[in-house]
């Protein structure tokens, strides 16, 4: 599971070439190896129960696309969404947070943001 996420991070950066370090059991690196990001899904496809790239891009499709669609009703800076998804739900919940215990722009930014 740990190739899903440095092809994810890696793909979606665009870097081509990663280099991972592996580390024994007292948590010193043992190993390093160089992995071709585009190569990665294959290699995950010869393992027993492995990700599926195109599952995750659509996942990662489906979210973004969802994502944009709850936006277009927002009139607010200051709303906060909150997601959440279940590993085996189908759906994708979230909240909407009017408090300022989630916001993390400063009002500065958002002031200026607006402007425009």
């Amino acid at each position: 599971m740990q190739a899903l996420k440095w092809w994810a991070q890696s793909y979606l950066a665009g870097i081509p070439q990663i280099t991972c370090g592996f580390r024994n059991d007292d948590g010193f690196v043992v190993d390093l190896q160089d992995f071709v990001t585009h190569e990665l899904p294959i290699k995950a496809s010869q393992v027993h129960r492995s990700w599926n790239f195109k599952a995750c891009l659509n996942f990662l499709d489906n979210f973004l696309q969802a994502i944009k669609n709850i936006l277009l009703d927002c009139h607010s800076h200051k709303v906060v969404y909150l997601f959440s998804w279940n590993p085996g739900d189908e759906v994708i919940q979230y909240a909407i947070d009017h408090s300022s215990q989630h916001a993390f722009l400063p009002e500065w930014y958002t002031s200026e943001f607006l402007k425009y």
